[in-house]
């Protein structure tokens, strides 16, 4: 059996990510202002907006906040390094990463180690390595086995 290569793959924004929270940000205003400018602007719209702001701002938040650093495959364990980590030493070991999303040049998964992160990952970060992380990463996920069960 061959396993996948020792590789280390950059972490940073994600086209796919900035799109899909853009685009829900500008759903979410556009819906209350066509609530407000269909019903008028009374208590229960001003509520709405008031949670319709801070949903906004969550999401502005989004936008500004990614997990950067790199994510390592040493052949048999993860390894999650935060660009703000400045030796190796102190990087942090992954008890599971799995997929979660697939789009062929693009993945979503999840990593657990201290904490429970979302990392989206695209091909135009490391085009070369990017072969040898989907080997790693599907490699080495945690796959489910159909259920089975038999007719008695």
């Amino acid at each position: 059996m061959h396993h996948a290569p020792a590789v280390s793959y950059p972490v940073g924004r994600c086209r796919f990510r900035t799109w899909l929270v853009g685009a829900s940000l500008l759903i979410n205003l556009a819906a209350l202002s066509l609530w407000t400018w269909s019903q008028g602007l009374h208590l229960a719209q001003m509520l709405g907006w008031a949670l319709g702001l801070a949903v906004v701002l969550l999401q502005a938040r989004m936008l500004t906040r990614w997990p950067q650093g790199w994510l390592h495959w040493q052949g048999d364990h993860w390894l999650w390094q935060a660009d703000d980590d400045a030796l190796l030493a102190s990087t942090q070991l992954l008890t599971g990463v799995q997929v979660v999303l697939d789009w062929q040049s693009g993945l979503l998964l999840r990593v657990k180690g201290n904490h429970m992160h979302w990392l989206w990952l695209e091909r135009t970060q490391a085009p070369l390595q990017w072969m040898d992380l989907r080997r790693a990463v599907w490699g080495h996920s945690p796959v489910s086995a159909p259920i089975s069960r038999e007719i008695v």
